[in-house]
């Protein structure tokens, strides 16, 4: 885990965007593969924790996509207020979430032959599969959580400079 916010720092250079790809996705994917672990009935296991790592490695990654493409239109864009932020973030969450959609609905089919399997292998198939699905699932809310959290943190930023420099408002800003 540690690897992997040096990893996003260093792509971002943004300490708070690093924090919200890892902090965002994961608790969720956490919560939805513990939630179908417990309804299935399995205990933690080594297959398991495969299973979850393989799930928040998908999760960052449909971070990374938003987070990136957010940040590659405020690069081209000066703000000039609160409404500009957002509309921008609206307009990034809007065309990524297709991809996102699609990564989960791909992992989800794709798992789902394993999950209701009874042949050879099975028993340590499904222990791999159940976290994943239920984190996939739960994932897609860091969809949603992933551009607000930027929205609050650009704005944030713009309202900061707004105070230092209230010519900001008309020559605009990026963010």
């Amino acid at each position: 885990m540690f690897l992997g916010f040096i990893l996003i720092f260093m792509a971002f250079k943004s300490f708070p965007q690093t924090m919200f790809i890892l902090f965002a996705g994961i608790p969720t994917a956490i919560a939805g593969g513990v939630w179908l672990q417990y309804l299935f009935g399995y205990n933690f296991s080594v297959a398991v924790w495969v299973g979850f790592i393989s799930i928040f490695g998908i999760v960052d990654d449909d971070s990374i996509l938003i987070t990136t493409y957010i940040n590659d239109l405020f690069g081209k864009r000066k703000m000039k207020s609160v409404r500009d932020i957002r509309d921008t973030i609206l307009m990034a969450g809007t065309r990524r979430i297709r991809p996102c959609i699609m990564t989960a609905a791909t992992t989800f089919i794709g798992l789902m032959p394993i999950l209701w399997s009874t042949g050879a292998g099975a028993e340590v198939a499904k222990p791999m599969a159940i976290p994943s699905i239920g984190g996939m699932a739960m994932a897609l809310v860091s969809v949603f959580i992933i551009p607000c959290l930027n929205a609050w943190h650009k704005e944030r930023k713009f309202k900061k400079a707004l105070q230092k420099d209230p010519g900001i408002a008309e020559t605009g800003i990026m963010v």
